[in-house]
């Protein structure tokens, strides 16, 4: 399976996202909302071999594309922007001691700029500075009923993350939840 991703200039702007993946629709597509209105959809790519999403504006216009590695034991995910410059990775960390999933996210120049840690429960992630893990930066969180495909709702705190790496995550944590159910 395979989404593009679709979010608008506009969706770089702001703290506070809802993606929600639409239901019955194949390849699953999610819409990017905000309090001010659409920001974009994302979808997976059809023609890839491994998971690739890309990331759009409302207008269609190219924000980040994404492909996952496609012989690796874990998700290792590199982002693009329109212009084939480097946005950042997102890297599952396979060697944990619990079970729920936990990624770590780099920035453009490769540092580690965050922790991502599923809850025990599987509602959401919360999202840490990897040198102090009581700084929260951001929070993914999937309300426990969506009775209308998965959602997510991110609310970011430190504005130095790049937005499009957060987004990508959702759509990556539900196209893994998809599999798994």
């Amino acid at each position: 399976m395979i989404f593009p991703i679709i979010i608008a200039a506009a969706l770089l702007t702001g703290n506070e996202f809802s993606i929600q993946r639409l239901p019955i629709i194949y390849p699953p597509n999610f819409t990017i909302q905000s309090t001010d209105g659409s920001k974009g959809s994302v979808s997976r790519r059809l023609l890839s071999l491994s998971s690739a999403f890309d990331l759009y504006d409302e207008e269609g216009n190219g924000l980040a594309y994404s492909s996952a590695d496609l012989f690796s034991w874990s998700l290792l995910v590199d982002i693009k922007d329109q212009n084939g410059n480097y946005v950042g990775k997102i890297e599952e960390d396979f060697w944990r001691v619990h079970n729920w999933p936990k990624y770590n996210l780099y920035n453009c120049d490769g540092e580690q700029i965050a922790i991502a840690v599923m809850d025990p429960l599987e509602i959401g992630f919360s999202i840490t500075d990897p040198n102090d893990p009581d700084r929260i930066l951001a929070s993914l969180i999937r309300p426990p009923f969506s009775f209308v495909g998965d959602r997510w709702e991110l609310q970011l705190f430190d504005p130095a993350i790049d937005r499009r790496i957060l987004m990508l995550l959702a759509a990556y944590q539900s196209n893994r939840d998809l599999k798994i159910r």
